[in-house]
């Protein structure tokens, strides 16, 4: 079988020079000095293609534990909380600020401000164990900080040990690409002079005929 292998124009995007700059120019290429990501934001601007926005979601992993075995006395349980990142508990969680936990209704607020975030307590054993969790979040879009959510965890009488496990997510990041927006470093209010304006549609339409 014969394969025939054509190839293609080579456009290079960097601030400074390459090895291959050459391969570039004889490929009838381009060679382009400038930022990718500005780059790339005029190319879909001139074939009128919206750069869809960057959406991070970062999520939580709540892990309840209720233990009868840990005590001798058949009238209490050992309740242990842990939140986690979602990829592992060895993972950090540098969206997090602090979380807060109330034991129960009456109790007070325990709060850990640094990881590993777990809580451990002796409660007396009965069949639902209603929690308050408060979660300091560094950065949120779609919620407010802190994150307030209600952990209700029921415990079969006839099993000593009982397991709750629930996800927790929220947006942490949102970048979005405009279209009006002719500045050189997006988002800081720097506009391009007239001249230099005329260089970068020139920039464009050579870069589209590509």
């Amino acid at each position: 079988m014969l394969f025939v292998i054509v190839a293609g124009k080579l456009v290079i995007i960097n601030l400074q020079s390459t090895p291959h700059d050459k391969k570039a120019e004889r490929s009838g290429g381009l060679v382009i000095r400038g930022r990718a990501d500005e780059v790339m934001r005029m190319l879909m601007e001139e074939i009128c293609h919206p750069v869809p926005p960057y959406i991070r979601k970062d999520s939580l992993l709540v892990k309840a534990v209720v233990d009868a075995t840990a005590v001798s006395d058949h009238k209490l349980a050992i309740l242990t909380i842990d939140f986690e990142n979602v990829c592992g508990k060895d993972c950090p969680l540098p969206m997090v600020d602090s979380v807060s936990l109330k034991m129960e209704p009456t109790a007070s607020w325990r709060t850990v401000e640094k990881p590993p975030f777990q809580f451990r307590c002796e409660l007396p054993r009965r069949d639902l164990y209603q929690l308050e969790a408060s979660i300091a979040l560094k950065h949120s879009i779609d919620i407010e900080s802190p994150l307030k959510k209600n952990i209700c965890i029921e415990f079969n009488g006839r099993e000593n040990k009982t397991c709750f496990v629930e996800e927790w997510s929220f947006i942490s990041q949102r970048v979005s690409y405009s279209q009006k927006d002719n500045s050189e470093l997006h988002g800081k209010g720097y506009v391009l002079p007239n001249e230099l304006q005329g260089k970068e549609q020139k920039k464009r339409r050579k870069l589209a005929s590509v």
